[in-house]
């Protein structure tokens, strides 16, 4: 891995999505009437809201895992003061692939007051060429194409698929980050009560003595 090229510290911006309850683990106090989080896709295409009005105002932990909200994987829990554990399968090894369904159910780990943070733009592959290239990273674009060809897709997935490729970019991503001195910046797509242009982004801050030592 090649640190960064005059990156001396590194920052990260992580979505959150809207949460009524202050995001510390909880369904929505009020779920109909939150329509913020419903801008990403996955609480669009999941959320059940028969289910969260009879849940609200539940903590996460209470629920099965297969009855949590999907904001709790959206980073919707961030100021838990619980560990959130998530058992994940890889989505190609649902289907029968011979070269993935070997991939066990994998625990995801959450420590309190934390969240996931993903390189989006890192990991899609008409963003990555430009970012290896400056940042000198051995990523070796023939692997992706002779895995679409093992795979047989004729139209392959926007994001880098190979599992070297995609260390060298997360490696180099994540290693150029400095504790205590690297920030991270929380935005919404939107919240409620705000008139928002398409696309715009806003920063999420607190006011108040909640004092931490991480």
């Amino acid at each position: 891995m090649r640190p960064f090229v005059n990156h001396p510290n590194h920052h990260l911006s992580v979505r959150v999505p809207w949460n009524d309850t202050g995001w510390g683990g909880q369904v929505c106090s009020d779920p109909t009437s939150n329509t913020s989080c419903m801008v990403l896709g996955r609480i669009h295409e999941e959320r059940d809201d028969l289910f969260e009005v009879e849940a609200a105002g539940r903590p996460f932990l209470e629920l099965a895992q297969s009855n949590r909200p999907p904001c709790w994987r959206e980073n919707g829990a961030f100021l838990s003061a619980e560990e959130l554990v998530d058992e994940r399968r890889h989505e190609y090894a649902k289907g029968n692939n011979e070269i993935y369904n070997h991939l066990q159910p994998t625990k995801l780990v959450t420590p309190p007051n934390s969240l996931m943070a993903v390189p989006f733009r890192w990991t899609l592959k008409e963003k990555a060429h430009e970012l290896a290239e400056r940042h000198q990273i051995d990523v070796r674009w023939e692997r992706e194409d002779e895995l679409s060809e093992q795979l047989g897709w004729k139209n392959p997935p926007a994001w880098m698929q190979d599992r070297d490729n995609q260390l060298a970019m997360l490696d180099t991503f994540f290693g150029a980050l400095e504790p205590r001195r690297s920030l991270v910046f929380l935005y919404a797509k939107a919240i409620p009560l705000i008139d928002q242009q398409p696309g715009q982004r806003i920063l999420m801050g607190w006011v108040g003595s909640r004092t931490s030592d991480r």
